[in-house]
Formats: C-alpha cells, structure tokens, sequence
C-alpha cells in the first residue's frame, strides 16, 4: 500500500521518467512549424510571378492592374477601393451627446453625501430612484 503521507503533492507520472543522458536529444525534429495564418499565405501567393497583358508581374501587381482596369471601366467599388488605399479613408465626424458638467456634479454629490449617516444616504438615493422611474 502507498504510503499517503509520503506521496502527498507529487506527480505520479513523475516516477517513471529518466534524466536524459548527456548529448541525447529527446525531440530529434524540433518544435513543429508555425502555423501560417491567411495573411502570411495571401502575401506569399502575391510575390509568385503571374503572365498579365502578356508581361510578367506579381500577382499582386497583376490584381492591382486589374483593379484600375475596374475603376476605369466604371466600377464604384474600384474607385473606392484605390481612393480608400491613396488617400485614405475619409473622417467621419461622430456626434456625442454628453454632459461635461456631470463630473462636476458628481464631486459635489459626493461631498454633500459625506457629511450625511448612512440611513440618510439610503433614504435620499431611494427618492432619486423613484423620481427617476417616473419620469
């Protein structure tokens, strides 16, 4: 029988393993490679040689022509598409409906708060919750 005491916090699995003996390699083919995520593929296939307009391109160029041959012939989204990556993409405004004066009135509701007893503190922010709900 196992001793409980004597075993208490470790590893099992850790009785069986051997120290490997010097100049031994234990995983011959190394770390596995990265695993290539769509960018790093898409950017590869673009500087393969592509035939356009009987010359020889990238295919990254190639598909660039092909998007000014778009954009010329009419296409909304080519133009788009070029202006966005020259120009780059319009600002657009956002407008914020804010209150700049409620930090303000929050310091001064914490200042009025702590000169009050807690059972005044709950009394008054219970009437706050009512009013808001009403309204």
């Amino acid at each position: 029988m196992i001793n409980p005491k004597k075993n208490k916090g470790t590893n099992k699995g850790h009785e069986n393993l051997i120290p490997a003996k010097k100049g031994e390699v234990r995983n011959p083919n190394g770390r596995p490679p990265k695993i290539h995520c769509i960018p790093d593929i898409l950017k590869k296939i673009g500087e393969e040689t592509a035939i356009y307009k009987k010359k020889k391109f990238t295919k990254l160029d190639a598909v660039l022509y092909k998007v000014f041959e778009f954009a010329l012939d009419g296409k909304p989204w080519a133009v788009q598409f070029i202006a966005e990556r020259t120009e780059g993409k319009p600002i657009q405004p956002i407008e914020i409906d804010a209150n700049v004066n409620q930090r303000i009135s929050i310091e001064q509701r914490i200042k009025e708060l702590s000169n009050k007893t807690p059972e005044e503190i709950i009394d008054e922010l219970n009437q706050e919750i009512l009013f808001d709900s009403k309204s």
